[in-house]
Formats: structure tokens, sequence, C-alpha cells
């Protein structure tokens, strides 16, 4: 019993000290190749209206309920709340039809992140980057959850991305 307990602290301990050696920054990024033109693209992530669409988030929770301000372009801002996401908000800070977008994103009780989409010319298409940059200010832990959050929204980038090109593709076809 004395080994077991032993093995267990000594386990514990080295979990603890692990966590404060990890970065407890994360980047989260995905990346998708469309075949449509930029203008599309850019008509549907440059708009906050249409994020409803297309955001994987929206499917964890139908419920959730989005305020917009402002027009598109910079300074537009969406404000949540959300029983299963949290509350948070994001604003543009960049927005460029050509090149692609950059915002803000706010949770409550978290620090400030940036994301942004970037848009690549290819051939036959566009291809677009969706990533976020972030940091866990929580002690000991910060650097298992940052693993765990690089994961988790690189995920959830990853469905977007594919949502947008449905919503697309599906506009094209009724057209």
């Amino acid at each position: 019993m004395k080994k077991v307990l032993i093995a267990i602290g000594a386990l514990v301990l080295v979990l603890v000290v692990g966590g404060l050696f990890l970065p407890n920054k994360y980047t989260a990024s995905a990346t998708y190749e469309f075949k449509h033109s930029k203008e599309r693209l850019h008509g549907l992530i440059g708009n906050l209206e249409t994020w409803r669409e297309w955001g994987p988030w929206m499917e964890d929770d139908p419920g959730m309920k989005i305020e917009l301000i402002g027009p598109s372009g910079v300074g537009a801002k969406q404000i949540w709340t959300s029983r299963k996401a949290g509350n948070g908000s994001l604003t543009f800070t960049k927005w460029d039809p050509e090149s692609g977008i950059t915002y803000d994103l706010e949770f409550d009780g978290w620090p400030r992140a940036t994301a942004g989409f970037e848009y690549q010319d290819i051939e036959g298409g566009v291809r677009v980057h969706w990533s976020m940059d972030g940091k866990v200010a929580v002690p000991v832990i910060g650097g298992y959850l940052a693993l765990f959050f690089k994961k988790m929204i690189s995920s959830s980038f990853e469905q977007g991305l594919k949502n947008i090109d449905n919503v697309l593709s599906k506009n094209e076809n009724n057209n």
C-alpha cells in the first residue's frame, strides 16, 4: 500500500511540475481549399450576419443568442450568450476582401485571443487558412489546457470550413 501511495504522489508531482513548464500559449488552425471565388467566400466569412449559417458552434448550441453591432468591416462586432459555449464577443480588426479578416475574440474570464481567415489564390479556387492564437492563464494546468484547446479548436475550425463549402455549394446549386 505504501508503494502505491508513493507512486501516486510521484505521478502527481510529475504532472504538477510538468504543467509548470508546458507553454500556456496555443495556436489552433485548419486549412481548406475551395472551388469558389474569393468574392463569394468573403461574402460569407466577412459578414457576421451569415456566421449562424456555417459556424460550428451553432450546431453545439442552437439556442445561442447573438447580437450584431455595426455594419460589415473593421469594427463589426458579434456578442453572444450561450449556456454551452459561454459568453463572449468577437470584433473584426482587419477586413480585406483580397487577403482575409482578423478578429479579436473574448470569452468571459479568459484572455483575449486573436483569430482570422487568410485567403490565398490557388489554381481553380482559394485556399483559406483559419487560425487562432491564444493564452490560457490558469496556473499549473494552463499548459495542459492549451494542448486541449489547440486540438478542440482546430477540429471546430475544420468543421466550420467544411460548413462554409457546403453553404456555398448549396447556394450555387439553388441558383
